[in-house]
């Protein structure tokens, strides 16, 4: 996604140091972190990996994350990605200086930051990410997705391409084929990260388009319809993003 990075403040060792301890208590559940390089001092992201096979119920506690009740009887699946989710998003606000407190859960099971704080968090396939930031004005989006050829593409191409957005895509030059439609559809849910606190409502992949050819490391995104007065139809977007193995990211900040 983004080069590692050291963060800058003289209290960030220290709190690197307790990051570390913690994922040390999660009984190889988590490995990590990797404090992720968001172009700006203003803006902390971490990457961890979580392993499914050594979750247990009783790690929350361990890593001080609160489980919420209507994830008292999901699957162990649903409840490690939450946990390595909030881990993350706690760990950064550390990081940002505020204390860690639990991050919930809004109405589309969107994560609810405390006041003053902006930030997203996205899991997919054994890895999280999140990124947080001390502008309440921000918008902010991430999402990771594993690269998948076969029917997975297939079902993105007809769900979440329009027909200019594949024409775009077929130009290879700039990116591998098999990573293309996976590119354009983290980027949209990125994007819908990033304006859901804005919005407040749902909005399809058909809100926005890819109007250009993405470039070696971003891409642009064009409302085709107003979703807020001050989210317009054509008010375009970059979305940076990274491949790395079988994964792409995809992440926004802006106001």
């Amino acid at each position: 996604m983004m080069p590692g990075h050291q963060i800058s403040g003289t209290s960030a060792p220290v709190m690197r140091d307790d990051i570390a301890a913690a994922i040390s208590r999660s009984e190889g559940f988590l490995s990590g972190p990797v404090f992720l390089d968001t172009g700006s001092k203003n803006v902390v992201a971490l990457e961890a990996q979580y392993h499914l096979p050594c979750y247990r119920p009783g790690l929350f506690d361990r890593l001080e994350v609160v489980m919420p009740a209507l994830l008292a009887d999901a699957v162990p699946k649903r409840q490690a990605e939450f946990l390595a989710g909030r881990f993350l998003g706690q760990a950064a606000l550390k990081l940002l200086g505020r204390p860690s407190v639990p991050i919930g859960i809004g109405n589309k099971r969107e994560p609810v930051w405390p006041p003053g704080i902006s930030g997203s968090i996205s899991h997919s396939h054994g890895i999280c990410v999140s990124m947080a930031t001390l502008d309440s004005e921000a918008m902010v989006g991430v999402d990771i997705e594993k690269i998948e050829p076969g029917a997975v593409t297939e079902i993105i191409l007809k769900r979440a391409l329009d027909t200019l957005e594949r024409e775009l895509i077929a130009d290879r030059e700039q990116c591998d084929g098999r990573v293309l439609p996976f590119l354009v559809f983290s980027a949209k849910e990125t994007l819908f990260k990033a304006l859901y606190p804005v919005v407040g409502r749902h909005f399809d992949f058909r809100a926005a388009r890819l109007f250009e050819r993405p470039d070696r490391n971003e891409l642009r995104l064009e409302l085709t319809r107003p979703l807020h007065r001050s989210l317009p139809a054509g008010r375009r977007f970059l979305i940076r993003f990274s491949v790395t193995g079988s994964f792409v990211r995809t992440w926004l900040v802006c106001r």
